[in-house]
């Protein structure tokens, strides 16, 4: 990010990187039958966290007892994906 005072002001912190983490993406369109009749999409998307990104997702709050797992507190994923797969048909 080029300016981080917005993400300061809304978090009420003082402590946010610009680096968000470097994105990986990959798409891939078929139409077998060379129409956009029937188009399957299939993509993947990751995400490697930098520092802006876990000084954004850190919990910097108490976590309610027994009530998640609280040993990962303040700890943000090192690897971030999704997913897709999608079918068009038009008739």
């Amino acid at each position: 990010m080029v300016e981080t005072d917005t993400i300061k002001t809304a978090l009420l912190t003082d402590k946010a990187d610009a680096e968000i983490g470097g994105d990986l993406s990959l798409g891939f369109q078929y139409r077998p039958l060379l129409t956009d009749n029937v188009i399957i999409s299939v993509g993947f998307g990751a995400l490697i966290p930098g520092q802006g990104f876990r000084d954004i997702y850190q919990t910097s709050t108490r976590p309610v007892p027994n009530f998640q797992r609280t040993d990962l507190r303040g700890q943000v994923d090192d690897f971030l994906y999704s997913a897709l797969v999608a079918i068009t048909l038009t008739y």
